[in-house]
């Protein structure tokens, strides 16, 4: 079903209670700004592209957060995607955000304020394949977001990728957990492609990891032990790692201060939509 009128708010539907993250199904669009404490978190949850061909429907749905405990403001989406697909309809877990306007092979949402402390707004958006997408292939759609702090009156502004219809996940189980280092060697990537990375917990939560000296980290900045010129300590982390010439990514996480579970970690790769799993147990 198509949107009643480009104007009015779809804030009355409402989300299932408990949003779950499949071990291959989650994707994170992280937004970069040199202001590390301005950024949001879009979590994606895409489809799966092998159960998808022409004339069918999927659904995905965008998790926005803000990391940095700071609150942000204003928030919007620009969320433009593949003409072998039509939008159907959205969705959204809270009255407030709302679609504010329409356009061929996107949308405009307008997600009002994310607070700090866990806050976040889940979009939920329903698609339909049409004649020319080609069964089982992956779908990028492209995140324009942009959004003030609660602090300041600085505008922020990122394009980031988001998967629509994620390719089949590679499952593989890591060694070596029990010594609180997980090797996350994966393939099956485009050489060369940049690759990212989140974990999914034992409650059925996700978040994005980032990578610190070629490692795998839940932390988006380090303390740096001295002060640049402006009186910072805090530098960001990298979001992503390349694929090698083999496209492969061979890294470590480290499990100290997770609490005892069945966890995953996912590689997706930002070009091709290709996910690699890797379980393991704490």
């Amino acid at each position: 079903m198509l949107f009643p009128t480009l104007a009015a708010r779809l804030a009355s539907a409402t989300l299932l209670a408990t949003l779950t993250f499949a071990a291959a199904g989650a994707g994170t669009a992280a937004a970069a700004n040199s202001n590390l404490h301005a950024s949001i978190n879009i979590v994606v949850t895409p489809a799966s592209a092998a159960q998808i061909g022409p004339g069918a429907s999927f659904t995905d749905t965008f998790l926005i957060s803000d990391p940095d405990n700071e609150g942000t403001k204003d928030v919007t989406i620009l969320m433009s995607y593949p003409a072998t697909v039509q939008l159907q309809g959205v969705q959204f877990n809270r009255a407030g955000p709302w679609v504010d306007s329409a356009m061929p092979n996107g949308i405009e949402a307008k997600l009002g304020d994310i607070g700090s402390h866990g806050d976040s707004v889940a979009m939920k958006a329903t698609f339909i394949a049409l004649p020319g997408y080609s069964a089982g292939s992956p779908l990028q759609a492209q995140l324009e977001s942009s959004w003030h702090d609660v602090s300041s009156s600085g505008n922020h502004h990122n394009i980031s990728s988001a998967p629509l219809l994620a390719g089949a996940a590679q499952l593989s189980m890591a060694a070596g957990a029990s010594t609180g280092v997980v090797n996350v060697a994966v393939a099956g990537f485009t050489p060369g492609e940049f690759v990212t990375f989140w974990y999914n917990l034992p409650d059925g939560s996700a978040a994005p990891l980032y990578v610190r000296n070629g490692q795998l980290t839940t932390d988006k900045v380090f303390r740096n032990g001295s002060a640049d010129a402006s009186g910072n300590r805090d530098v960001a982390n990298e979001t992503g790692l390349y694929a090698d010439a083999n496209g492969r990514i061979n890294t470590n996480f480290a499990t100290t201060g997770l609490t005892p579970g069945a966890y995953s970690i996912v590689a997706h790769g930002m070009a091709d939509g290709v996910d690699s799993v890797v379980l393991f147990n704490v």
